[in-house]
């Protein structure tokens, strides 16, 4: 039979209030857990959330190279590289992250050998990178050197005025007195003497890839990472 469409509202449930009460209490109780859970998590790391660093690499330099890598990894790679070419940056770029995560693995040490086939921001670059070679630390040099490569410009042409190289080497972590007067004076020495080494190796092109002595084909710089990381993973 239909309820009588004036007939009153049912009466409040007089356990309702009891009800959130003990809703407030199991919710409480479960808010003091988690605390009590992180902070065990907390303690147990000690005392922080912060993720761990990756490792990085090793890093040394000699007269015309910067090395990445432990003297006893199983692989060898040397890289010699010309700052104003398109397929050493391509090679450079491809190859980065890998060769900097092998290296810090223990696996993989690597020297890179800029030098200049020409004039221009192959010359210009290989200057302002001694300068920082030969007063920054190895570090410094191997940012210098992976920034010297994300600027180069266009064609090979030099736009870079050694303002700009000094500024490159400031955000490479340099002090800006430090390589300034060296980045302003053109270093022929410096020059010929890594043109003389690429040389005395045979180098003909760049960029040259040898994996402990035996070269990677040739061919473009990105086909050239490909080659080097499954010779690497390979062996």
């Amino acid at each position: 039979m239909p309820a009588h469409p004036h007939a009153p509202a049912p009466p409040p449930d007089a356990n309702e209030p009891v009800r959130s009460h003990r809703l407030a209490i199991v919710l409480g109780v479960l808010g003091a857990v988690s605390a009590l859970i992180a902070a065990l998590v907390i303690f147990s790391s000690g005392g922080t959330t912060t993720p761990a660093e990756e490792p990085k690499a090793q890093v040394s330099t000699n007269s015309r190279a910067v090395v990445m890598g432990a003297p006893k990894a199983s692989t060898t790679v040397v890289v010699f590289e010309d700052y104003g070419s398109r397929a050493s940056r391509e090679f450079e770029i491809a190859s980065r992250d890998f060769l900097r995560v092998e290296a810090a693995k223990g696996k993989v040490r690597v020297e890179y050998h800029p030098f200049a086939l020409s004039d221009g921001y192959s010359r210009d670059a290989l200057e302002a990178w001694g300068a920082v070679l030969d007063g920054g630390t190895a570090g410094q040099a191997l940012a210098f050197h992976d920034l010297l490569f994300d600027r180069q410009p266009i064609g090979g042409k030099s736009d870079a005025s050694a303002t700009d190289f000094e500024a490159w080497a400031v955000q490479s972590g340099v002090e800006r007195g430090v390589v300034s007067a060296e980045i302003e004076r053109a270093d022929s020495a410096f020059v010929d003497a890594a043109r003389d080494g690429a040389s005395d190796a045979g180098i003909l092109a760049v960029p040259t890839v040898r994996v402990n002595g035996r070269a990677v084909r040739l061919g473009t710089g990105v086909e050239m990472a490909d080659q080097l990381q499954r010779r690497i993973l390979e062996d």
